[in-house]
């Protein structure tokens, strides 16, 4: 059974992925991509087997992941980390533009017990 879930809206962004390579990998960067601010979003994502850095170009988003709640905005850069559940959404009053990297690897959960 698949322990990686990832429901998502409709949304308009490119997104581009690389080749998968080995997990003895220390550091791979699994996709990127522009997330535009003309329609609404919405991710969940549990037991994920990536970690994610955002930066918000535009709007407000709302981040719930560790039973943290808290509003990202423009100009803010946020890390999500693999094997965390993740809510992610555009605040009640706008839309979210943002750039965004998924990576993975040893070198990522070193650096995540630093963050």
């Amino acid at each position: 059974m698949n322990d990686y879930i990832k429901c998502l809206t409709l949304k308009r962004d490119e997104r581009f992925t690389t080749p998968i390579i080995s997990d003895e990998h220390p550091f791979w960067i699994c996709s990127y991509g522009h997330t535009y601010k003309n329609k609404p979003f919405h991710e969940i994502t549990t037991n994920t087997g990536i970690a994610r850095i955002e930066y918000i170009i535009s709007g407000e988003c709302v981040l719930n992941s560790k039973n943290i709640s808290c509003i990202a905005s423009a100009g803010d850069t946020y890390f999500l980390h693999q094997g965390d559940d993740h809510n992610y959404y555009p605040s009640s009053h706008t839309t979210v533009e943002k750039i965004w990297i998924n990576i993975k690897g040893e070198l990522v959960k070193e650096l995540e017990k630093l963050y």
